[in-house]
This record gives structure tokens, sequence and C-alpha cells, in this order.
């Protein structure tokens, strides 16, 4: 999953300038203030608004059809495919989170995030050993375009604004991954999913994995 920048240059016509300059270092009382209070997944199922804003997230994950439980199977069955095959597979797990936004405030100013994230420090490969993954990073604040329309923004007569994407979305599809980029680059992936969103026919089963 990558995220993306969402920036705009217009004319200085209607709102001013507002400074946001601040001494190396520094961390205002209003930083500080920022709280994201976690919730646990059991209490977050007990509440409406915690329930639906976690919901929303997997059903966009579902959606977009990032997994294919069509495709079950026992880690076993998958190891023995694999190794017939000669190829490496890594298991991993999925993961819910969900957060009250602006929990320093009263409570009618909080909201729920929920958040569902690949648990990459849990990933193992078929021999039961950590995945190694590359080291990379990205940072949109760090882009040269984010940079230049900042620069162009301060120009006279103009005006600018950045802002984070709405959440993160998926780029590209793991199978056209591995035509752009050839066999054996991109590692076949099997992910175990939460118990309750696993389809109750899974009940009295084996752990099994989806690809």
């Amino acid at each position: 999953m990558l995220r993306q920048r969402n920036c705009h240059i217009s004319s200085s016509v209607g709102k001013p300038h507002v400074e946001h300059v601040a001494p190396r270092g520094h961390a205002s009382e209003e930083w500080f203030a920022c709280v994201h209070t976690p919730l646990a997944i059991p209490k977050v199922l007990k509440i409406p608004a915690a329930k639906d804003a976690l919901e929303a997230e997997w059903n966009k994950l579902e959606t977009k059809k990032a997994w294919d439980i069509s495709k079950v199977a026992p880690k076993a069955k998958v190891v023995r495919d694999a190794r017939s095959r000669g190829v490496h597979v890594h298991f991993g797990q999925l993961m819910d989170l969900c957060h009250i936004k602006n929990s320093q405030m009263g409570e009618e100013f909080w909201s729920y995030k929920g958040r569902i994230v690949f648990r990459g420090d849990l990933t193992k490969d078929e021999d039961g050993q950590f995945a190694v993954f590359t080291e990379q990073g990205a940072s949109a604040s760090n882009m040269a375009a984010a940079k230049l329309m900042d620069a162009i923004a301060r120009m006279p007569g103009n005006d600018g604004e950045d802002s984070d994407a709405v959440g993160a979305y998926t780029q590209v599809r793991l199978s056209d991954a591995t035509k752009l980029l050839g066999p054996g680059v991109v590692t076949e992936t099997w992910i175990s999913l939460p118990s309750h969103r696993r389809p109750k026919s899974w009940d009295n089963i084996e752990t099994l994995f989806v690809p």
C-alpha cells in the first residue's frame, strides 16, 4: 500500500496567508495535544461508531479483492505445493486497529479511525524463517514535486496547499506486478484473517491461509 498527496496551487484571492514557520525542534502544545487512543478490538466491536469505522476499512479492501477466500488452503498444503514447484512463499497475518481521534477533548469531538495492516514483523517463509524485506521508505513531504509547489506557492500572487490522501490505496495487483517485474521477484504471499472475519464454515478447521 502506498499513500499519495493531493496538491494544488491557486491564486491568493480570498484566504490570507497563514505563517506556520517555527524554530527547529519546536513542538507546540497543540501538537502534543493530538492524541489517538487505541482500543482493543473486542471493545471496538461493542461500540457502533467504532465498529462502523473498522467495517469500512475491511469493506474497502474486500471490495478490491485484496485477498481471495475461494482459494483458502491449509498451510501444510501450501508448503508442499511451493516446494514441489521450487518457489518461495510468505505466510503473514492481517491485524485490525482502531483509535479514538481527539480523545483529549470532550466525547462530542471524538471520531473513530479504523485501519487494517499486514504484519510484516511476523511474516515467515515456507521453512518457518522470518521473511526479509528490502529496506525502503517514502515520505510525501520529501517529494521533489511537493517542494516545488511549496516554492511556487510562496511567490507573489500565489497561494498553495498540500494535504494527505483520504486513505491508503492499492496501486497494482500482485499478478500485474509479476508481469511487470518478471517471475521470481514478487514472493507468493498467503495471509490468515482475524477470527471475527473468518466465515463460519471455517470453524473447527486447522489454520487456513488465503492468497
